[in-house]
């Protein structure tokens, strides 16, 4: 009766527990001008948001560049440019998930989570659910730059040539991270894998 008066006592809100207030950052600054002749655009912007919990932001920079020429009434070329970075992380859990598992009864850094036995549990390998939002989540990178050309040239008043060109370069990278615990290593000693 002891025990249960203890557990009892203890009222956790897990989603309060394990989440907290998502912030975002959002800047941008652009500049543009010129003449009749020559017109330039250049922006960039900088995005960073930390999510509602651990492991769960993202954060993107982003840069444009614009230049447009007349040669003549009849020639004129255009280039326009941009870079962006991208990073960005996610848990493979959320306290949403979490917040089904756990018990009111049981509270921050305790090691006692009597409601259940995760090693029995398929696929709640963690004992302390911070482990659980903290040690296993995946990152991606990815990188974009589009450089491209107009050409316009008016031949005669009923023809014009247009010529476009340009490449883009995209690059990404994909980490999933799983970090090790006890209660993994145990599960995979039951299965006789270590």
């Amino acid at each position: 009766n002891k025990r249960y008066r203890q557990l009892e006592s203890v009222n956790t809100d897990w989603l309060k527990e394990l989440s907290r207030v998502a912030q975002v950052k959002d800047l941008q600054l652009s500049i543009s001008g010129g003449n009749d002749d020559t017109r330039y655009y250049l922006s960039t912007s900088y995005y960073d948001e930390q999510g509602g919990y651990n492991n769960s932001w993202a954060n993107r920079f982003t840069s444009r560049f614009n230049l447009d020429h007349n040669f003549n009434q009849d020639v004129s070329i255009g280039f326009d440019s941009s870079v962006g970075r991208s990073k960005r992380s996610k848990s493979t859990s959320s306290p949403a998930s979490l917040i089904y598992t756990l018990q009111p009864y049981e509270s921050v850094g305790s090691a006692d989570f009597s409601a259940r036995n995760p090693i029995e549990v398929s696929d709640q390998y963690f004992e302390d659910p911070f482990d659980e939002l903290d040690g296993r989540y995946s990152e991606l990178t990815s990188w974009r730059i589009d450089l491209n050309s107009k050409l316009n040239w008016m031949v005669t008043d009923d023809l014009s040539l247009n010529a476009k060109g340009g490449i883009t370069y995209d690059d990404g990278e994909n980490n999933n991270v799983i970090m090790p615990n006890r209660v993994v290593e145990e599960a995979g000693k039951l299965k006789g894998e270590g």
